[in-house]
């Protein structure tokens, strides 16, 4: 099971899609943060040293999964957004399998004038309370792999996913922290062609 930071946004291990509003605040940023936002080990909801989380539905690009995006290629897939609630939520818990070693750094490529990443405890709990635009949401996130006692990585998994203006592609771009090689994953969200 995955939980959310918060009982009213659970999932058990499907993909759940549902409509956000979004409010301005005043004194509110104008663009996404300069750097990828860190989330650390602690924000993980699974790690494991051996076993591994069996993907779901699950799109890969390197050491990282996310699940529960291969089967969104219609807009019926998505949860049609109402006047108020003009933003989608995807939910993919994300995998950084051990063999990354080290941190990975996701970033969105393609696709991000209308898709943002959402993971991290800071900004999964602003979910229910939303006083972000689009555009002040990250667009690269870099996720810790966890370690144990004698400094082996593991498998870690994170709660998150995209927010989201309306069906699309995008572009996901992995880097492993200490290697040239990107990865890259082309994701449809409710459009049956990229």
């Amino acid at each position: 099971m995955f939980l959310w930071m918060r009982a009213s946004l659970l999932s058990a291990g499907g993909t759940a899609v549902f409509g956000l509003s979004a409010v301005a605040v005043a004194g509110a940023g104008a663009g996404p943060p300069a750097q990828p936002i860190v989330v650390p080990c602690a924000d993980a909801i699974y790690v494991a040293g051996s076993a591994v989380p069996r993907p779901v539905r699950a799109v890969t690009a390197g050491p990282v999964v996310f699940n529960s995006l291969a089967h969104l290629t219609s807009p019926r897939s998505l949860e049609r957004p109402q006047k108020a609630l003009p933003f989608f939520v995807v939910k993919s818990p994300t995998t950084v399998l051990a063999r990354a070693g080290r941190t990975v750094v996701v970033t969105l490529v393609r696709g991000g004038q209308n898709v943002r990443l959402l993971y991290g405890r800071k900004w999964l709990g602003r979910l229910s309370s939303w006083h972000y635009r689009l555009a002040e949401v990250p667009a690269s996130v870099r996720l810790e792999t966890c370690r144990d006692k004698k400094n082996r990585s593991l498998t870690t998994q994170y709660a998150g996913g995209f927010l989201l203006r309306k069906p699309g592609c995008v572009t996901l771009e992995v880097r492993v922290s200490g290697e040239a090689r990107k990865h890259r994953a082309s994701i449809r969200l409710g459009v049956p062609h990229c």
